[in-house]
């Protein structure tokens, strides 16, 4: 089973509450929280952090202060004292995806609607890729450039090998595994796995982080 979790941030400043959810997160992310120079950025860092644990503190009935991050050689992060359970989260703009599965790597990505920079597909996309968002109608091209964009990166991230390789000689359109992508307001998000049989969507709050570190 995957389970999706959704939270857009809504506040504009780094408040009193979220210097106090600071201590809920370990010393080495602090620094790297308080360090952006945009509010925005602190907000997505923190609330990310926060999500992951509470998320799988309840799925695992691991307390959220005992969880174990570790990283894999490019950087990928996974929970290094539970088996059977793996995650990965992908932030845009102001909105958070996370994505928990049991027992299969699973990579996720959430990008906003945007128009998009088509001119990065010669460089970013396999020509057969390509070919399929410029066959769509005008309208349809953004979506379908998404599309693209979000499964490559949700692939990258399941493998844990990032852009380490050139994404032009991925092709995601014949890549043995599955994909679930859908949009949710003025985003789009994939997951990919190596089989998928049911997507279960949760729609968390700033209020939802701070009840659960701070009831």
């Amino acid at each position: 089973m995957i389970e999706n979790y959704h939270l857009e941030i809504t506040k504009s400043a780094f408040s009193h509450e979220e210097m106090q959810l600071l201590q809920f997160v370990p010393d080495e992310r602090k620094e790297k929280i308080l360090k952006y120079h945009f509010i925005p950025d602190r907000l997505l860092s923190l609330y990310a952090a926060l999500l992951m644990r509470m998320a799988v503190s309840k799925r695992t009935g691991i307390p959220a202060d005992r969880l174990e991050i570790a990283y894999e050689a490019y950087g990928k992060p996974y929970l290094a004292n539970t088996e059977n359970l793996y995650f990965n989260l992908s932030h845009t703009r102001n909105c958070i995806l996370l994505c928990i599965s049991d027992h299969q790597p699973v990579g996720a990505d959430i990008e906003k609607l945007n128009p998009p920079p088509f001119e990065i597909m010669k460089t970013a996309f396999h020509p057969d890729e390509i070919s399929y968002i410029e066959s769509a109608s005008t309208h349809k091209k953004v979506l379908k450039f998404f599309e693209i964009w979000t499964k490559k990166e949700a692939y990258l991230k399941k493998t844990g090998t990032g852009f380490m390789h050139d994404p032009s000689l991925i092709n995601t359109l014949i890549l043995p595994v599955d994909y679930s992508t859908y949009r949710t307001g003025d985003y789009l998000c994939t997951v990919c796995c190596d089989t998928i049989s049911k997507v279960i969507k949760h729609k968390i709050t700033e209020t939802d982080i701070l009840n659960f570190f701070q009831p």
